[in-house]
């Protein structure tokens, strides 16, 4: 069983205590990107990026000064709503390793991730498109070619449908999770909760060292139940009243 996470545009430096780390899958792929992105005005990083000031000034020159950056591993940097949800802190030895063992985390800058593959701090997403080519053709082989290697097994897919649009879904076993609140009795996706609730999962099966689909339905947490009437073989629900 492996797990397919999204990256966040948010980091923030946190001390993790890795026994080891990894480096980038495709030097060559990030290298590619970083040249593009390089040859980009700030304007039109401003304008593609939607961002400004202090940002803006930060991500232009984490750009420009890409190559002389530090590196940090991937977990010790992404800070977005569902990385928050883990408690890393608390983490054992055996924790960590779960993690970096099972854990795939999509970035439109590097491809996939472990846990603690050796990132430089970044901001990209797969909608931003700067290329010829959209970014989501520019790593489509690159990626399943990687998923590949794990046919056999079950991917518990955790990520954003932005991220999660790249997996040749028929050539892997994916088990979508789905989250939704109930509101004067209907079922609404709200966004902030439901990526609250990816990364409150990934911490239960982190800490609980789950590695089956019957074990992950027991996750309860902040008021969520598995709905064995809402889900399919493809996917699972959990409803929070």
């Amino acid at each position: 069983m492996k797990i397919l996470f999204s990256p966040s545009k948010t980091m923030k430096l946190k001390n993790i205590n890795f026994s080891k780390n990894r480096t980038i899958n495709f030097p060559d792929k990030t290298h590619s990107l970083v040249n593009s992105l390089k040859k980009l005005s700030k304007s039109e990083i401003e304008k593609l990026f939607k961002i400004k000031g202090q940002l803006l000034e930060e991500t232009y020159n984490n750009i420009q000064n890409f190559d002389s950056l530090e590196s940090y591993e991937a977990l010790s940097l992404y800070d977005g709503v569902t990385f928050r949800q883990l408690n890393l802190n608390s983490y054992s030895a055996k924790d960590l390793n779960y993690l970096n063992e099972n854990l795939l985390i999509f970035s439109a800058l590097y491809g996939v991730l472990s846990p603690n593959t050796e990132i430089k701090p970044y901001r990209l997403d797969m909608t931003i498109n700067f290329l010829e080519e959209s970014l989501y053709k520019f790593w489509n082989d690159k990626i399943n070619d990687f998923l590949n290697t794990y046919i056999d097994e079950i991917f518990i897919n955790l990520a954003s449908k932005e991220f999660s649009k790249i997996i040749d879904k028929k050539k892997f076993k994916v088990i979508n999770i789905e989250f939704r609140q109930k509101v004067d009795d209907k079922l609404k996706n709200i966004s902030t909760e439901a990526k609250k609730a990816r990364g409150m999962l990934l911490d239960f099966m982190t800490i609980n060292n789950i590695s089956d689909l019957e074990s992950i339905k027991t996750f309860t947490k902040e008021g969520y139940q598995f709905s064995e009437s809402d889900s399919n073989s493809d996917t699972l629900f959990f409803i929070k009243e």
